[in-house]
């Protein structure tokens, strides 16, 4: 690594740019904050397919540097695309819009039951102990397994229950939103 050269880009933008191949246009966009300060989305209109990067994926929703609300908000611009079908950052490609849906409603279950336990005068400590996966309406219906699935089959790192997942997620959430 020490003989690498860096080589800054050539062609930068702030909100969109296409390039073309000749029979494909292919859009860079950038619709707002996510998983990062700096995703970005791209989106081949001719084959209606989206690659979202780490906005949405197979896996679970990671806060660690997310701005929570921002994040949701990109989510519903990226909804507003023409597309059948999606890649994320991780796993395969996805017909349709559901699993992006499916992570939204997540999202904002944790949020909401995070900003309601901070009104409501809880420690960290006590409402993470409170937690409940029943309780999670996004859970139901598969989308809990289907996180778990892949925390067990595609994420060494992070094996272990749903909870623990649901816990680091609320986590995250309650020193942006106490800080």
């Amino acid at each position: 690594m020490q003989s690498s050269v860096i080589v800054p880009p050539s062609l930068t933008f702030s909100d969109s740019l296409t390039l073309f191949d000749g029979n494909r246009q292919i859009q860079f966009s950038y619709y707002g904050s996510g998983h990062t300060s700096g995703d970005l989305v791209v989106y081949i209109p001719q084959d209606k397919v989206l690659i979202t990067g780490d906005l949405v994926h197979d896996y679970e929703p990671l806060f660690w540097n997310a701005d929570p609300d921002q994040w949701t908000q990109t989510l519903n611009k990226i909804k507003q695309i023409d597309f059948d079908y999606f890649i994320g950052g991780h796993g395969g490609s996805h017909k349709g819009k559901e699993i992006i849906q499916l992570w939204q409603n997540y999202m904002e279950e944790l949020k909401a039951k995070t900003l309601e336990a901070i009104k409501d005068g809880l420690t960290l400590e006590v409402f993470l102990n409170k937690i409940r996966l029943a309780s999670f309406v996004s859970l139901q219906n598969g989308y809990g397994d289907r996180i778990q699935k892949f925390r067990t089959s595609f994420m060494e790192y992070w094996t272990g229950p749903l909870l623990d997942a649901v816990k680091d997620e609320i986590s995250y959430l309650w020193r942006y939103y106490t800080q």
